[in-house]
């Protein structure tokens, strides 16, 4: 009485052994990503069309704002505060998507991003060259034609290191130039440094902990 089974001890050590013993092995197959925050700026594209509305005024009505265009088209016609009524166009051929939501009504300021137009090709991905300013943590573990894992807006991309520095510019970061397929249109409307998130480590638990 008062006097606990040895069967029951004998078991729950049983349990923790092989829950033990579970961890180790899942741990050796397990992966644990980490990632880097990292500068990423968009390279200027001569064959990507920025269209930009050359006066303030209103939209009175939209024509296209998506799909294949062809140089000449018209994207829109608007209505300026110098009370002229133009048209926007396409001046060249591609896949044009919106810079913004467009539609009868909208007013537009002056040099306001309203469309991009991408160039059609003949591969179905769409190649862009970046510069990733890479920080001290991250420098020495890749080389030219190294693929950079990238999450941009938390969806995952490639990037195939095409030239790097390896001397530091004045903020300590190395400059690794890359080229990126299919990044998001959205992208190419904001021209100023990004923040993206780089894969630097992709060990299993168990090496993490084995090189601890």
């Amino acid at each position: 009485m008062g006097r606990t089974s040895p069967y029951i001890i004998r078991f729950g050590i049983g349990i923790i052994l092989l829950l033990t013993l579970g961890f180790f092995v899942a741990s050796a197959f397990i992966k644990y990503p980490s990632y880097i925050s990292v500068r990423m700026k968009i390279l200027p594209d001569e064959n990507i069309e920025l269209i930009k509305s050359m006066h303030r005024g209103t939209i009175l009505s939209v024509t296209k704002s998506k799909g294949l265009v062809r140089a000449g088209d018209t994207l829109c016609m608007m209505y300026t505060e110098d009370n002229d009524t133009l048209p926007i166009v396409a001046n060249i051929s591609g896949n044009l998507e919106c810079a913004d939501f467009l539609e009868g009504g909208t007013k537009v300021d002056f040099d306001k991003l309203m469309f991009v137009v991408l160039p059609e090709t003949e591969d179905a991905e769409r190649v862009t060259d970046v510069c990733i300013y890479m920080p001290y943590e991250g420098q020495g573990k890749y080389k030219i034609g190294d693929i950079l894992k990238l999450k941009i807006d938390n969806n995952p991309y490639n990037a195939e290191i095409t030239a790097q520095t390896y001397i530091p510019n004045e903020n300590g970061e190395y400059v690794i130039r890359c080229r990126v397929r299919n990044i998001p249109v959205k992208m190419f409307i904001n021209t100023n440094i990004l923040q993206v998130l780089v894969l630097v480590d992709d060990k299993t638990i168990f090496e993490k902990i084995y090189k601890m």
